[in-house]
């Protein structure tokens, strides 16, 4: 995976409000996503970048180690008031 590509990914989910620890840990997965799945689209690797920054922000939730700017928008992003 490419610097760009790299870039693109965490400067698609920071806008939706991620840490930067997520961001850089989401971008390190989407790169071994996209080694052991070459034929994969941009768009399937983003989607999987999606996918694991929410796993992700979960965990570190359970274990207390977001900030609570974080918390509130996990909750605005799951729909929850």
């Amino acid at each position: 995976m490419s610097y760009l590509q790299i870039s693109y990914i965490k400067s698609l989910l920071s806008v939706i409000g991620y840490e930067q620890k997520v961001l850089d840990a989401a971008a390190n997965a989407a790169a071994d996503y996209q080694r052991s799945n070459p034929n994969a689209s941009d768009d399937q690797v983003l989607q999987w970048a999606k996918r694991f920054a929410i796993h992700y922000s979960r965990i570190l939730e359970r274990n207390c180690v977001l900030t609570p700017a974080m918390l509130g928008f996990r909750g605005h992003l799951y729909g929850q008031k």
